[in-house]
């Protein structure tokens, strides 16, 4: 019951800030927001436990401001998972895995 309260919990936050206001150049009109590969990829498979800045925690997700894996070992987390985290090598690619390595490491303080 308390990780399915803290599953819509995440959710919700994550709902509510997608409907904050978008940035805007100087005639107010909106910009969009360039993602890089790795980015989006964090997006779609990784921020709901992971958090946008990489330290939500959800169901015990690591830290990643804090983690201290270097690219390849990131790749090998991604790729096999690690305690409740699910592997992606099925669902990416080698490409998409090592985007998403490099941009964890740029999540770091």
């Amino acid at each position: 019951m308390k990780k399915l309260l803290i599953f819509f919990m995440a959710v919700a936050t994550m709902v509510l800030s997608n409907c904050t206001s978008q940035p805007t150049d100087k005639s107010n009109k909106p910009v969009a927001k360039i993602m890089t590969p790795g980015e989006e990829v964090y997006v779609k498979h990784c921020k709901l436990c992971h958090g946008s800045s990489g330290d939500l925690g959800l169901s015990g997700a690591a830290n990643l401001k804090i983690s201290v894996l270097n690219n390849a070992e990131i790749m090998t987390v991604v790729s096999d998972g690690r305690k409740a985290m699910p592997g992606w090598k099925a669902q990416l690619t080698p490409t998409q895995i090592n985007d998403v390595a490099a941009y964890v490491i740029t999540l770091r303080n």
